[in-house]
């Protein structure tokens, strides 16, 4: 299990594999960073 972060930080994840996207939703907020996450770069800037 990770360990969770001592600095709670805001992330943005951009990826287009759905698989990663899935596993990084889950594990980042699991370690206390607030996350967005994206499927491409076009939907990151919006």
């Amino acid at each position: 299990m990770p360990e969770k972060s001592a600095h709670k930080l805001k992330l943005l994840f951009v990826d287009d594999e759905p698989a990663i996207r899935d596993i990084m939703s889950i594990e980042l907020p699991r370690m206390g960073h607030q996350v967005t996450i994206c499927a491409d770069g076009e939907k990151a800037i919006a």
